[in-house]
């Protein structure tokens, strides 16, 4: 099998998926040069929704302060830029599957080093439609999901939630109307409530912005009595936005 691999490596060899120069050996999936590139989120951030800030001073972000999230903690990999943003839209639009696999480990390497994670019981990803997940393929909050219920040794629950209409995707509209396209837009899967039902939750996503479809899926997973909901996702965007004003308060 090895001798197999080879030959194809050799006659068809392996390219990083974001910069297209062939992989060394030591390599997969993406050239360590792009690797080193990601720009990793650390102190000081938000300590509700894990944006940057711009100096330990500060708190709390101000979305959050003017934002009450229902959930009680979510943590980004990166801001939404350069090679977490090729990742990403490589996953989404354009069938590469595997870049889910150096995503979900940054995920997983950032719930590892946050305390506050440690009482998650239950991975559950943010459901598509099943009309999207038909034109995609799959849905790539349960691939990063995946990813990190390996990584974590913890059970993944992929329809424990249902998108019960196709919204426009969030990207396309302005923020004040984020809201209001995923409003009520999810429900629970009665047949696996039982399974989460008094558990602690982390909810996966790939990219935060506003918050509103974590907003609206922790909301269906608190009437569904999970006891909390914490989130992890690749990257926020947005977020220079949400610190020009950010202060103190809590």
């Amino acid at each position: 099998m090895n001798l197999l691999r080879d030959l194809i490596d050799l006659i068809i060899p392996p390219l990083c998926c974001v910069c297209k120069r062939r992989l060394k050996n030591d390599e997969k999936i993406l050239c360590n040069d792009c690797y080193s590139r990601i720009r990793l989120i650390t102190p000081p951030y938000c300590e509700r929704c894990g944006r940057p800030l711009p100096n330990l001073d500060i708190n709390v972000c101000n979305t959050c302060i003017v934002e009450k999230h229902p959930f009680s903690y979510v943590r980004s990999v990166s801001p939404y830029e350069g090679i977490i943003e090729s990742l990403i839209i490589l996953l989404k639009y354009n069938g590469k599957r595997q870049t889910s696999k150096i995503l979900g480990g940054l995920m997983s390497k950032v719930v590892k080093m946050e305390e506050t994670y440690r009482n998650c019981e239950l991975i559950i990803p943010v459901p598509l439609h099943t009309t999207r997940k038909r034109e995609r393929g799959y849905n790539q909050a349960e691939l990063l999901g995946n990813e990190l219920s390996s990584e974590l040794n913890i059970p993944i629950i992929p329809n424990a939630l249902i998108r019960t209409r196709a919204t426009p995707s969030q990207t396309k509209l302005p923020t004040e109307h984020r809201k209001k396209n995923v409003l009520g837009a999810f429900s629970i899967n009665k047949r696996r409530q039982e399974l989460f039902s008094g558990k602690t939750v982390l909810l996966v996503d790939d990219v935060f912005t506003t918050g509103a479809t974590l907003n609206e899926c922790t909301k269906t997973l608190i009437k569904g009595k999970t006891t909390d909901v914490l989130g992890i996702v690749c990257a926020v965007a947005g977020w220079e936005l949400a610190i020009k004003t950010s202060d103190k308060r809590p």
